[in-house]
């Protein structure tokens, strides 16, 4: 072997001991959105390309292009957004748990507890069931009031009549669907979910 040849592989040989190769792994800031999509991506570069363009003669050609792209990358990012969360809601709408979680998670509900101030738990969990016990009182007490009232009393004669339903007819699941989509959508504070977000 020449020398030049030793040379080198002494080289190599300190460079790797004093200087190893390191692997990074990519940091980000933040994490990326769930529902953020390789098309969606390709769309905001494309952006970013088109008001670069724009910014350095400002012409109005330039100035339309980065609209469209724009306006373009909105709509992406509402389409995607919108498949995420409906396939995401759909995944999980048989458990209402699960429903309740995200619906906390996606309108930035605050998880945290509240519970009077106290010292003692074992006071404060009687207190607790002394109230719900007063509170199924008062509701059976409500209704057993209520049960008390005849049918007939309140009722016209004539709209009380012994009908029993002994067949039901099997709907289809679109015949379902369009009732469900031709009701209206409103939404309220109770609601696992907005109905828009549903529907």
């Amino acid at each position: 072997m020449s020398l030049r040849g030793l040379d080198l592989l002494l080289f190599i040989d300190h460079l790797i001991r004093h200087a190893p190769v390191k692997r990074k792994e990519q940091i980000r800031a933040r994490p990326s959105a769930p529902w953020m999509t390789d098309e969606v991506r390709y769309a905001k570069r494309k952006k970013r390309r088109a008001e670069r363009r724009w910014r350095a003669p400002k012409t109005p050609t330039n100035l339309a292009l980065f609209r469209s792209q724009r306006n373009r990358v909105t709509y992406l990012m509402n389409k995607a957004r919108e498949e995420y969360y409906r396939s995401f809601i759909d995944d999980i709408s048989n458990d209402q748990r699960k429903l309740f979680k995200a619906s906390k998670s996606l309108f930035n509900l605050a998880e945290g507890h509240t519970f009077p101030p106290c010292t003692d738990y074992q006071v404060l969990a009687n207190e607790f069931g002394e109230f719900f016990v007063q509170m199924i009182a008062g509701i059976k007490s409500m209704i057993s009031s209520t049960a008390n009232r005849s049918l007939s009393s309140t009722l016209p004669a004539e709209l009380v009549t012994d009908v029993s339903s002994s067949e039901f007819e099997l709907l289809s699941a679109n015949y379902v669907q369009s009732i469900i989509l031709s009701s209206a959508k409103k939404s309220c504070l109770l609601d696992p979910i907005p109905t828009t977000l549903l529907v």
